[in-house]
């Protein structure tokens, strides 16, 4: 057990010149009271060993190089700002090694931080999680930078280029402001594994020389690093999900669970989402080709693409808030759209995009506007009585969030439910059915499917 003094002058309890490497069936804890716990100017490895750092001034470990952990156990908490903290050790003249890398391939690694807008574990260069058992903590509100001009929130896993999930177990929450689970400047990609993410923060706002940690007003006007929205998983640059399980809720004003500043692409894997904004975002063209997803937003769209949404394949549920928000939304007014070419899918919302003459999309689909109730059934039937597709509304949807504003007696509560999946044919007839009422419905390409009010 290693406790280092008050002087401000060292730069932590352990510190090391050269390179760090924890190694053996030992345990050993460790405490900085003047600055970090561990600190090296080169790399740190771990492997084995147990290691616990049970409070730091500053970070709970500092390098400059990378920091890889393949077995044994690291337990961070108690610290005055990030978990773990990776940098480059020389920035013009860098040498091969200096990668600013992070690198978990196993082991058990626990990480809590309560300090505004602190990362759990955090890397200036990129992130590889091949394997592990993670859970990670930040509790922190997101801060005023003025001398970056920007707001910074807390993240449980944060990376200036990218991060790849391969394998590993990962338990992310985030409670302060801004918080995220997941926040890279670059790609994320996940290939196995299983993540799961809470958030519970609202938007952290400087408007007007004042910092408020949980804003509600409109954001729309305030510029981007004026503003600080939680997230469960959030990428500058593309999102790639190639498998694995993902698991998010968000519960603060703000909060999105998948958020792509590029393209989005969904190739395979399970993914449940329950957003308070928009479950899955992307600010240019979002792909999904397989996989099983469940998005639902509380207060906003629960598929939002800001270009074409192409469809592919896979088993789809999303649902969106009441009218003007979508389950799916393919940003139409832009001149963008939905397009359909082999999927089962059930979208429910105030509206729902449906493509355009001129998308190219093949598989027909139906639609109608029905009260949708949480476990109920919804299926897609032919005039033989034949059932194409069925779904099971979650528990966990709201019907009272959503609704078109209208229909037979002044209806609030009725959603527009849009089903597409493959044997579906142009103009045909069909029967739609929610829960216990029986609507029929024509298959349409493109433009409106003329489907009617339930009876």
């Amino acid at each position: 057990s290693l406790t280092d003094g008050a002087s401000g002058s060292q730069k932590g309890c352990i510190v090391c010149k050269g390179y760090l490497e924890f190694k053996g069936e030992g345990a050993l804890t460790v405490k900085g009271n003047a600055s970090h716990a561990i600190y090296a100017k080169e790399y740190i490895e771990l492997s084995d060993c147990n290691l616990s750092v049970t409070g730091a001034v500053k970070d709970g470990m500092n390098c400059n190089q990378y920091f890889t952990m393949k077995s044994g156990s690291l337990t961070i908490d108690n610290v005055g700002d990030d978990g773990i903290q990776v940098a480059y050790k020389d920035e013009t003249d860098r040498e091969v090694e200096d990668t600013g890398a992070i690198t978990i391939k196993g082991g058990i690694l626990n990480v809590k931080v309560v300090a505004a807008a602190a990362k759990g574990v955090k890397c200036e260069g990129s992130m590889t999680i091949t394997g592990g058992d993670i859970t990670a903590s930040v509790s922190g509100h997101g801060i005023w930078d003025s001398a970056k001009n920007k707001t910074k929130a807390s993240a449980c896993i944060a990376s200036d280029t990218d991060i790849t999930i391969d394998g590993g177990t990962l338990s992310l929450t985030a409670t302060g402001g801004g918080g995220k689970g997941i926040n890279c400047d670059g790609v994320f990609m996940m290939n196995s594994g299983s993540v799961s993410i809470s958030t519970t923060g609202g938007i952290v706002a400087y408007v007007n020389g004042v910092l408020s940690t949980n804003y509600t007003g409109n954001t729309d006007r305030i510029a981007s690093d004026m503003k600080s929205s939680p997230k469960g998983i959030k990428a500058d640059s593309d999102v790639v999900i190639n498998g694995g399980d993902i698991n998010i809720t968000t519960t603060g004003n703000g909060g999105e669970g998948i958020e792509s500043k590029s393209q989005l692409t969904i190739n395979n894997g399970n993914i449940v989402i329950i957003a308070k904004d928009d479950a899955i975002n992307s600010s240019s063209h979002m792909y999904i080709k397989g996989g099983n997803i469940t998005a639902i937003s509380t207060s906003n769209d629960g598929l939002d693409s800001n270009g074409n949404l192409y469809i592919e394949s896979g088993y789809i549920m999303t649902f969106g808030a009441k009218s003007p928000e979508c389950g799916l939304d393919a940003n139409d007014e832009e001149g963008y759209s939905v397009v359909f070419t082999g999927v089962t899918l059930l979208a429910v919302g105030g509206g729902n995009s449906t493509p355009s003459a001129s998308s190219g999309s093949t598989q027909p689909y139906v639609s109608a506007s029905s009260t949708v109730s949480a476990n109920t059934s919804i299926s897609l039937k032919d005039t033989s009585g034949n059932e194409l597709a069925t779904f099971t509304v979650p528990s966990n949807y709201s019907p009272s969030s959503a609704g078109m504003g209208g229909g037979p007696g002044g209806s609030s509560n009725r959603s527009s439910v849009l089903v597409t999946c493959a044997g579906l044919t142009d103009g045909s007839q069909y029967t739609l059915t929610t829960g216990t009422t029986n609507i029929s419905v024509t298959a349409r390409t493109t433009g409106s499917s003329g489907g009617g009010w339930g009876h």
